[in-house]
Formats: structure tokens, sequence, C-alpha cells
């Protein structure tokens, strides 16, 4: 078992630059995932003013900041984070914690697993280019799944809420939720893919039929970091500032 973890204790506090992910990580090509014109703007201002490095309970966090009335992907809150090799099966596993009192509105996105292109935003996989499975937290803390693979229902992704005993799991504020993720590829002629997930210790997701793929070159090849308020119209901003953190990211394939 090969484990990928975050150690942000080889940072300093500080806004989060491409470099200090890095460090924590130890890869080398770990990348904020931006477009043109804000990869642009990153060269031009190489510090992120709404995510950094905080010292939070004697612990090295990172801490994300959404904005009153702002929503939507802003630099810095996506980032791509290289397997050293493909594979076929992978755990996830974070801490977050939501400000007391965090407004969840109608929701916004989580970290999780891709493979290839990564796709999300409304590029819909054709089995051959790439996938995503991240989280959403939704209206009240609700979670779900947030999947984007070959087979799929529309044009933005499938949401699988996670349950325990056929209730709705909800996110806690004002202390760390564990959340946890198993991906198992499926074989490119079938859809027998496999998602399992935990939320603070508690069983939430196992779905079993999960078409992923087409074709083997696919695989699990990056830990994707996404986290921002939305959705696409303001129907989806908080009503005042507010702050997630994020600490002990670890990945064993």
């Amino acid at each position: 078992m090969i484990q990928l973890k975050s150690n942000f204790s080889l940072c300093k506090t500080g806004m989060l630059t491409e470099n200090t992910l890095r460090k924590v990580f130890g890869i080398k090509n770990a990348v904020f995932l931006a477009g043109t014109y804000s990869r642009w703007k990153l060269w031009i201002l190489p510090k992120i003013k709404n995510i950094e490095i905080k010292l939070f309970e004697n612990e090295y966090v990172v801490k994300l900041n959404h904005l009153k009335g702002k929503f939507g992907p802003f630099i810095g809150c996506n980032w791509k984070i290289p397997f050293p090799a493909q594979v076929d099966s992978a755990t996830l596993s974070y801490k977050v914690y939501f400000q007391d009192g965090f407004d969840f509105v109608k929701g916004g996105k989580l970290p999780g697993l891709a493979g290839g292109t990564g796709n999300t935003g409304g590029l819909v996989p054709d089995g051959y280019d790439g996938w995503s499975v991240r989280f959403m937290f939704k209206e009240s803390g609700s979670i779900c799944a947030y999947l984007y693979c070959a087979v799929m229902e529309g044009q933005f992704g499938n949401k699988e809420f996670l349950k325990n005993d056929g209730r709705l799991i909800y996110l806690k504020t004002g202390t760390w939720n564990t959340i946890s993720l198993t991906l198992i590829m499926n074989q490119p002629d079938k859809e027998d893919g496999i998602i399992t997930s935990k939320v603070n210790g508690y069983d939430a997701l196992t779905l079993n039929s999960v078409c992923f793929r087409k074709t083997y070159d696919l695989k699990i090849d990056h830990f994707l970091f996404s986290c921002f308020m939305g959705g696409n119209d303001i129907s989806y901003s908080p009503k005042q500032d507010q702050y997630l953190l994020f600490k002990d990211f670890q990945i064993e394939y």
C-alpha cells in the first residue's frame, strides 16, 4: 500500500502557492487548475487572497474564505495533485471544518479523486477522456457524491446523497468532519465500478454499478481538490463572509 499524505507542518502561515502545494505533498507537478486568464493573473499576483495556510488549534491547516455575495470557482480553489502512478483502486480521506454558523445556502464543492482530464463543469465524459468523483455539501449541510463518469444522466453530473440507515447525513459546523472515499475502477466492457464513502465513521454510500471508463488506459491518477460555493448563479452565494478549514489529506492505493 502506497500513501500520499499532506504535511502542512513544512509550511509557514501565509497565502497558499503552487510551490507550497508541491512541498506539502512532495509532488513536483502539483498545480492550481486555472484558465489562461487566471493563470496570467496568478503569474502577476502569485499570492492568492482567498486561500491560505493558518495555525488553528496548534496545527497548520488550509483555510478557504468564501466571501459574501460570491459564487463559483476562484484562483486557488481547484488543485490537481498527480499520483506517482496510475491505479485502479484508491482511498482518499481528509478532514474539513465549517466555521460555526456556516451558511450552506444551496451548496458547494468538496474534494475528491479523478482520472485523465478530470471532467467537471459540464464537460461530459465519453469514457476515453476523463472522469471525476467529488463531493458537494448541500442545503443545511447534507452531502452528496458528485460523479462525472462515462455513463451519467444529463450534462452536469450525477448526485448521490450520502445516507446512514436510510437517513441523510449532515455535516457539522464548529467541529471537524472526516470524509473518506474509496473507488474501484470498472472493467471497460462492464458497469461494475465501485464507490464507497464514510462520513465521521458512518457508512454513507455504496455504489457497485458505476461506469467510469471504456478503456483500461483511463485510471485513477490524481487528487482533485475543489472547494467553492455553487452552482453557477448568485442564489448559491452566502450572505456573510465565511470560511472552511482542511487538514490531514491522505490517499492510499
